[in-house]
Order: structure tokens, then C-alpha cells, then sequence
């Protein structure tokens, strides 16, 4: 008995890799514009939240430049941090300060996050 298969298996396959392809090609500067468009002429803010996710890269393991990534949580939601700087100053469930802006639509950006300074009049 012959295996037949049927031609339609393939065209369909190959009709959702180019489809999928498509997505990636028009959709993703279609969703680029709109976050551009949503963040225009929002004014950055600064606030304290709790990291979440630290991830430092070894720079010893990795090749080229490596960003650490950071994840915190801000007004009970958990935002990726666009700049993160002395990532290595930073604790999880520590607190860091950030630069967020808020859009048209109500989406929050972390910009960027550092460490809150040490206040020498409240240590002892």
C-alpha cells in the first residue's frame, strides 16, 4: 500500500508560515507607531517601586555588551525596565527609583531605574 499524501497538507502549511511571516513584517511597525503616537508628549515622572526580576549578566561568560535586566513592580503591576543603571546597587523586593511616563491611554513605560540614595541623616 502506497502512502498518499495530499498536496493541500503542504499548501497549508507553507499558506501559515507566510502568513506568520506577514504578521511579523507589517503588524510590528503598525504596533511601533501606535506606542510612539500613545507616549507623545508625555512628561516624565519619578517614583519608587519594588524590584522584582534582577538579572546581571556575567561579563565575563558573555560576549559584546550585555544590559541587565530589570523587572519592577509599580502601582500593583510588574513593568521591564527600559535603562537600568548600577544594576549591580539594586536588591530584589529592594527599592529603586524610577523615570516612568504615562500615555494617552493610560500605558506606563519605565524608563529608566537606579537605586535610592542613602539618606545619611536617617542611618545610624
Amino acid at each position: 500500500m502506497k502512502n498518499v499524501r495530499s498536496p493541500w497538507i503542504r499548501f497549508g502549511c507553507l499558506a501559515i508560515i507566510v502568513l506568520i511571516i506577514c504578521l511579523f513584517v507589517f503588524l510590528d511597525p503598525i504596533m511601533r507607531s501606535s506606542i510612539k503616537r500613545d507616549m507623545a508628549g508625555a512628561t516624565i515622572r519619578e517614583g519608587v517601586a519594588t524590584v522584582v526580576v534582577l538579572a546581571i549578566p556575567d561579563r565575563l561568560h558573555t560576549e559584546g555588551p550585555a544590559k541587565p535586566q530589570v523587572v519592577v513592580r509599580f502601582q500593583g503591576q510588574t513593568y521591564p525596565v527600559s535603562n537600568t543603571y548600577t544594576a549591580e546597587a539594586l536588591k530584589i523586593d529592594g527599592p529603586a527609583r524610577i523615570q516612568y511616563r504615562i500615555g494617552m491611554s493610560g500605558r506606563i513605560i519605565i524608563d529608566s531605574a537606579e537605586p535610592l540614595p542613602v539618606n545619611s541623616s536617617t542611618s545610624h
